[in-house]
């Protein structure tokens, strides 16, 4: 395999110029004369570089607990397939994840970079794939929704969307109290940094140990941030309970803004969704799935009986590689809703779980991909 950091030129949330970093990994199987490009979003949640792709790549078993490193494991599948994949640090250089839009422009010019550089020689035609679940299926639903505005010239043909995030004001109150509440303080501090409104109301309404909070997990990775604030309440730390917190104007008005479901993709999207998701609200991906079909998407929709917000990120997977090689490869998508007792039940997924396990077990023993 062979790798590269491109910087590029990129948007903030605002509409600012501003530089960021994806890591771009050609396996030794790729072929140059049929390339398949596929941009892999992480579910960083953090605001610590360290936890960034672009560092967690470089420093790999040695870096911090974050999610990019357990994310490889889809990346190495997506080599196996002789795809090259693009991973974009999509909150940028202040670690702002959650935030609307910046996602969307982030990954869009770091396939931009990806296709222009020159070592690659990419055909502009390249087929693209977007993949990522929960804030990487986020930043990927970001990116299918602003493609056929902000990025119109990238051949997009496939978007597999693993529980997105698809109501971030919604999960913020379902995560308070429960075994990932320092996400959604990691969460209210990075978006605090984006939106001065929810900064002032913050400002007025947070007790110093909650600043201090806001502060500390900012430095924190993600594993940092679940296990040292696991089952606290954001009402130990305001001087309203958290529901009248999230029903103050301002506040009620930037969820609204991080809602996805504004614009309409205009390539195939699958989405799958674990409906007993802890984190993720089943209505709130029925709607966005709703939405896109009812906007003229062509959408797979499976939504899995068995499994809950983590363990749907592995078992759902091969199903999403399955789809997403026969969309890069030109087959037409199945599209409709279905509800499974678990993803992995079918000849397909079982068969496809061999080719991620090859990749898998290759990256723990250090060979090429």
């Amino acid at each position: 395999m062979t790798a590269w950091q491109l910087l590029f030129r990129t948007t903030d949330p605002h509409g600012a110029p501003e530089v960021s970093v994806t890591t771009v990994l050609v396996p030794a199987t790729h072929d140059p004369h049929s390339p398949r490009l596929l941009a892999y979003q992480c579910a960083i949640n953090s605001s610590q570089r360290s936890c960034f792709p672009s560092y967690c790549l470089l420093q790999g078993a040695r870096g911090p607990f974050a999610n990019p490193q357990i994310e490889l494991l889809l990346m190495a599948a997506g080599l196996r397939q002789g795809w090259i994949v693009s991973v974009a640090d999509h909150g940028g250089q202040p670690g702002r994840y959650v935030v609307a839009r910046q996602p969307g422009y982030h990954v869009l010019d770091g396939l931009r970079a990806t296709q222009q550089f020159a070592e690659l020689r990419l055909p502009s035609d390249t087929p693209i794939g977007l993949w990522g679940y929960s804030g990487g299926g986020l930043a990927s639903s970001w990116a299918a929704e602003m493609a056929p505005s902000y990025a119109p010239e990238l051949n997009i043909v496939a978007a597999a969307l693993g529980s997105p995030a698809s109501d971030p004001g919604k999960i913020l109150e379902r995560a308070d109290g429960g075994l990932f509440a320092g996400l959604g303080f990691a969460a209210i501090s990075a978006l605090r940094g984006s939106y001065p409104a929810l900064d002032s109301v913050l400002t007025q309404h947070l007790t110093p140990k909650g600043e201090k909070i806001m502060t500390t997990v900012r430095g924190l990775s993600t594993g940092q941030a679940v296990g040292r604030y696991v089952m606290r309440n954001l009402d130990r730390y305001v001087d309203l309970p958290i529901a009248d917190l999230m029903a103050l104007p301002d506040v009620a008005a930037m969820s609204e803004d991080l809602r996805l479901g504004k614009e309409v993709p205009t390539c195939p999207v699958y989405i799958y969704t674990a409906v007993r998701d802890q984190l993720v609200g089943i209505d709130e991906v029925d709607r966005q799935a709703d939405f896109y079909a009812t906007h003229g998407t062509d959408v797979t929709y499976r939504r899995d009986m068995l499994s809950e917000h983590v363990s749907l990120a592995l078992l759902g997977a091969p199903a999403a590689l399955r789809w997403l090689a026969q969309r890069l490869e030109g087959m037409e998508p199945e599209s409709g809703t279905r509800t499974v007792g678990s993803m992995l039940a079918s000849i397909p997924a079982l068969w496809t779980i061999s080719v991620m396990s090859a990749a898998a077990a290759r990256v723990f023993a250090g060979r090429q991909l």
